[in-house]
């Protein structure tokens, strides 16, 4: 039986007359009266006993109703999923973000974005500037959000946010007396920043030599938020970027600009081999949107 058969059997036991379900069916009367005896013919079974005038589902039909009923709810599940991807309101929309990028930029868009599509399922990877990359390009998520990268020439990016490398550190240390700090001053000073495989350790690492200071990195950590955490406890001084909220987390330390200044450009990333749907195409929306207004 086809699903079209299945609404006929099925709406004939609700209303118990030819008539009533080719009306609510809009059909005539004898397609409905042809359905019945192609689908008994095809099982071999007897499906309706007339009784004083009214069509009564037989025992058989009666054990195969429950069946019926979920396959045609099955069905009406499947076609309103159709059309609401179609339409762009579910859906999944899977997101790789640097992990100093999701407390700020990534956590706003993907609440922004939801409130407006509260049916799309988001799935995040917080992740390297070189894996968001790669998984961008083998197309395992949809947008990226990282730092620019000279990765995979299949992959398009613009940029949507700037920022700069900011120093943090106890609130009490005395390079709080500073209105920025330099290398010349982090000489002797344990530095928390972030490994070789993000480009901002090697643009600080640079700013160091250029200056003719050593850089001592003794904690390295991919993320600006587990940095910061290391610094509240006296280990060190975190170079980080300017995108984590430091008041909102961190209260108790302090925050200075790091000179000379280092720039952090953030980019979006799409694969530039196919044209990226609705759904994903108003999260990219969202993400500009906040990283406009992050960098102003």
């Amino acid at each position: 039986m086809d699903i079209r058969q299945l609404r006929v059997i099925h709406m004939v036991c609700e209303t118990g007359s030819v008539t009533e379900t080719a009306k609510r069916l809009h059909v005539s009367q004898p397609a409905i009266s042809k359905t019945i005896k192609l689908v008994e013919t095809a099982t071999g079974l007897e499906l309706f006993e007339n009784i004083q005038g009214r069509l009564v589902p037989t025992t058989q039909v009666q054990t195969l109703l429950p069946e019926i009923r979920r396959l045609l709810n099955t069905h009406r599940d499947v076609t309103r999923q159709i059309a609401n991807l179609h339409a762009g309101k579910s859906g999944v929309v899977r997101l790789a973000v640097a992990p100093s990028l999701l407390p700020t930029l990534g956590a706003e868009a993907v609440k922004r974005f939801q409130a407006q599509r509260p049916d799309v399922d988001i799935k995040i990877i917080a992740t390297s500037t070189r894996d968001i990359v790669s998984l961008v390009a083998r197309h395992e998520v949809d947008v990226g959000i990282c730092q620019p990268s000279s990765g995979d020439a299949s992959v398009r990016v613009w940029p949507v946010a700037t920022g700069r490398v900011i120093c943090v550190f106890p609130e009490h240390h005395p390079l709080a007396e500073k209105a920025e700090v330099t290398p010349f001053d982090l000489e002797g000073e344990n530095i928390i920043t972030f490994p070789d495989t993000e480009p901002t350790a090697m643009r600080i690492a640079d700013t160091f030599l250029a200056c003719g200071r050593k850089f001592n990195r003794t904690i390295e950590t991919n993320q600006s938020f587990g940095a910061c955490c290391i610094a509240t406890q006296g280990a060190g001084i975190a170079l980080v970027d300017s995108f984590i909220h430091t008041q909102d987390y961190f209260p108790r330390l302090a925050v200075r600009p790091f000179a000379p200044a280092i720039q952090l450009d953030v980019h979006l990333h799409l694969s530039g081999l196919r044209t990226p749907p609705g759904v994903v195409q108003d999260l990219c929306d969202e993400i500009a949107a906040v990283g406009e207004k992050i960098t102003n």
